[in-house]
């Protein structure tokens, strides 16, 4: 059985996504047209991204 701090979350791959990009928080922040608190608030987990916002961040940072 795996445990719960096991599971890879959305917010860990999103911050992996946008390191391998070699992308600080604020230059996704800005190529999505949204803050850096933004992007830092679902990197830690602590709401559900819109989809809009999965797809905008897709297409952007090609993730």
């Amino acid at each position: 059985m795996i445990a719960t701090s096991d599971k890879v979350t959305l917010g860990q791959r999103l911050k992996t996504a946008r390191i391998r990009k070699h992308m600080t928080q604020e230059e996704l922040a800005e190529e999505m047209r949204t803050t850096k608190s933004i992007i830092s608030y679902y990197e830690n987990d602590h709401g559900d991204m819109k989809q809009i916002m999965l797809v905008q961040m897709r297409a952007v940072a090609r993730f």
